[in-house]
Formats: structure tokens, sequence, C-alpha cells
């Protein structure tokens, strides 16, 4: 089972079309909801509720919880519901999704008081991704995120969204994956994403930019991009480029080590997870040395040095080098 979930707010053309395509699909989703949204487009919210679909809570006024006390955040989910139980015979719980992701520890304990479990999942067709957003990478973003018992989250106001639901849909069912709401899916979902169990020990923050200027901002949880189910070994993935550097993660395959060439760049390499050897070869072909790195290590080697990386399990790691003159590493 696999539950695709809405934020909605914004513009509200494209949530016509995409209620369509999941009522023409047979297909249950859950929305979040605007409480501001909610009033202004009441007809809407009453399609939801009468095709089917769960109904959560986005909060009233798009404020940042973290930021907000106790009695704030409550009445800003109160307003929501108050709005939505005007609209159709049910509350929005028992699901949360905090603005902007914004949610901690203290937070995480006022919406369980108020009856709520908080989820979170950078939307596909949200601008937290390297690159533009357009119908091509929110398709692949949704084929990447499709296995069982994943949470995929779109917008309801992006046109984009609207125009590959019905393709991201039919591959989901090609896959054999069935379409569920968020409180049919077995097990329930995590606040935040399911960790690999290289990280399952590891306390993880949720990070979250609240932009105060135009722009394109992000932020990166490198340990849950780290932990993606379907990484594939041996393959550098690039997850930014900022400032003439790049930053790429790269999971190691224990039956083959993965070579570096030497170049003109520094190499530095983050290990995030797992057990590797670095064995160090100057252009020349001499071994100069070699490096046993584990989680928490940050492993330099210096320009016109290759690395040899092997591993007898696998392990994840962020490399950085700069794309200024050439590739680095």
């Amino acid at each position: 089972m696999i539950s695709i979930t809405f934020e909605a707010g914004g513009d509200p053309e494209p949530a016509s079309a995409i209620l369509r395509t999941l009522r023409v699909a047979g297909a249950p989703a859950t929305f979040f909801i605007d409480g501001r949204w909610a009033e202004a487009n009441p007809g809407l919210v009453r399609q939801m509720t009468s095709d089917g679909h769960e109904i959560g809570n986005h909060g009233y006024s798009h404020h940042d919880w973290t930021e907000l006390g106790e009695e704030e955040i409550r009445a800003d989910l109160e307003a929501t519901e108050r709005v939505v139980q005007s609209l159709v015979p049910s509350l929005p719980k028992p699901w949360a999704r905090p603005p902007y992701g914004a949610v901690d520890a203290r937070v995480l304990q006022i919406l369980e008081g108020a009856g709520y479990h908080a989820i979170y999942r950078d939307a596909v067709d949200g601008g937290h991704w390297p690159g533009e957003t357009t119908v091509a990478s929110i398709r692949q973003r949704s084929i990447d995120s499709a296995i069982e018992g994943a949470v995929i989250v779109f917008h309801t106001n992006s046109m984009a969204t609207a125009t590959v639901l019905p393709e991201v849909i039919s591959y989901l069912s090609s896959c054999g994956l069935q379409l569920c709401t968020l409180s049919e899916l077995v097990p329930g979902p995590s606040p935040r994403l399911v960790l690999h169990p290289d990280f399952a020990d590891l306390e993880i923050k949720t990070g979250y930019i609240r932009p105060r200027a135009g722009g394109r901002w992000r932020s990166l949880n490198l340990l849950e991009l780290g932990a993606a189910y379907k990484r594939e070994p041996n393959l550098l993935q690039g997850v930014a480029e900022s400032g003439g550097a790049s930053l790429e993660l790269l999971t190691g395959d224990p039956y083959k080590p993965f070579e570096m060439p030497a170049t003109g760049r520094d190499g530095h390499l983050l290990v995030l997870a797992g057990e590797l050897r670095c064995h160090f070869t100057a252009s020349s072909g001499e071994e100069l040395a070699t490096v046993l790195a584990r989680p928490g290590d940050l492993v330099l080697w210096p320009r016109g040095t290759g690395a040899r990386l092997a591993c007898s399990k696998r392990w994840t790691g962020a490399l950085l080098h700069s794309t200024i003159g050439g590739r680095g590493g």
C-alpha cells in the first residue's frame, strides 16, 4: 500500500482537475486543509469528502508552529477545525502537516495532546528539491518515492501536478501498489521518513527554511536523503550545486570498490553510515595511504590523489567537490 497526500492551499484551479483524476481512478487520498483556503473554496472541500478522501489539518494562518506558544498552536488548529466542520460532517483529524515542515519535540507533544499525529514529507512538486520543478521532475520524484508504505506529498495549486497525476497513478498501479489514505496505511507513517537501519539509532533533527526574501530556498537533510530505499550503489547522485561546488550522495557496493580518479581539486567525503576503507594513490599509481572511515568521519584527499573506496557492507557518504575548472574529488 502507498498513500498520496495533498497540501490544499493557493490557486484552487488545479484542485478541480486533481479531484477529477482521483475520482476517475477510484484513488483515495489525504488532503491537508489550510483553513483560509477552505473558507474561500467550500465546494472543493465538500467534493473531497464526497469522493471519500480523508481531511487533515494544515493550520489556519500558515504560521511557523515552532515560534508559537501552546495556546496559539491549539487556536490555529481549532480555527481550521471550525471551518471544516461547518462544511462537512467531520473534523480534520487525526493528521496534521506543519506549515514549512517546522516541527520539534514540543510541537509534536502539543499536537498529540490535541489529538493529532504529525506528518511531514518534502512535496515532490515543491521547491525543496535541486533543479526546477517541472512535469518531468515531478514524475521522476514520484517514481523514485514509489515504495511500499511510502507517503508522497503534492500541492493542489500545482498545474504541473494536475497534468502528471494520471500518469503517476497509472505507474503506481502497474507496480502493484494500492493507493490508500494515511489512516489506512499499515504500519502508520512516522512524522518524517522511516530511516534505513543504518540510521535507526541516530537522533535526527527536522530541518526547514522559512524564507524572508525571494529566491529558491531549501534545506537538505543528508541523513534522510542517504537513507533512500532505492539508492543504487556506486552511482553518484547530485543533490545540490552552489557557488561553484557540487554536493553528491554515494552508496558503496560491498562487492565492487568505487574508483575516484586523481584530479586537480581537493576531495571531501562525509561518511553518513557504514564503514569503508579509503585507499589513496598518486597519479603515478604509487600507493600513498589507507584510511578507515566510520560514520561522522570527514575524509580529505588532496588534489592529484586518486581514491579507491572499498567496504564489507553498504555505506553512504556525501561527496563535496568543486565544479569550477573540471570535476573535483
